[in-house]
């Protein structure tokens, strides 16, 4: 009987590298392959949210100069607007846009001092933050985000809203109205030492009287 250890046994040692080398490369490729799938479940945990188009479109942005301040903030679901701050008139606009319809579609406007007090050469920062609002049964309702405006000199701040139609939005219909203050408060004593004045509160309206009827 002829053995299994057949023809020239100078090839066996080359053969027994080969299959060795193939092995090797086997285990190697197995190797990268795991710590590839590992890499790519974990970027999958740490990626952050899922939905990547819904995180770019609620961020936010602001930026101040040296007579003017910018913000952006989110109005609704679908608008974001931007806020516009002149530190010469203490004018506070803001002007929404109607991505359905490709235009603006909206403008809000307030003037700071009714809240905040006239300084001279006055410094602003301007920042926006989310607001989750009561789901309304009418059209009405505030905006999804406040505006805040910080006075660096008065060291006082003070928060805005604005009245948002979501009817209109849908429809495309034209908004115009007034924004209005939610609060504000001091939160350091003013440049130079002296006390800050708040602004004085309107006074009440006395009730009109009712005249009697002429006889």
């Amino acid at each position: 009987m002829k053995s299994w250890h057949t023809g020239n046994s100078s090839t066996r040692p080359s053969l027994l590298s080969q299959w060795g080398a193939m092995l090797v490369g086997a285990t190697s490729l197995a190797i990268v392959v795991a710590i590839a799938l590992a890499a790519y479940q974990f970027g999958l945990k740490s990626r952050g949210p899922a939905n990547l188009q819904e995180a770019v479109l609620h961020a936010t942005a602001s930026h101040g100069g040296t007579t003017v301040a910018v913000a952006t903030g989110r109005v609704s679901e679908e608008s974001e607007g931007i806020f516009i701050l002149d530190y010469l008139t203490g004018n506070l606009q803001c002007w929404v846009f109607y991505p359905r319809y490709q235009r603006f579609g909206a403008k809000f406007e307030t003037n700071i001092t009714q809240v905040l007090p006239a300084t001279k050469n006055a410094e602003y920062l301007l920042v926006t933050g989310d607001s989750q609002t009561t789901q309304s049964s009418g059209n009405a309702r505030p905006a999804g985000c406040l505006v805040y405006v910080v006075d660096v000199k008065s060291g006082m701040f003070a928060a805005y809203t604005l009245p948002w139609n979501r009817s209109a939005e849908a429809a495309g219909e034209l908004q115009k109205g007034l924004m209005v203050s939610v609060g504000y408060d001091q939160y350091r004593v003013p440049v130079g030492g002296a006390s800050a004045k708040k602004p004085p509160t309107p006074p009440a309206k006395e009730p009109t009287k009712e005249k009697a009827p002429i006889k």
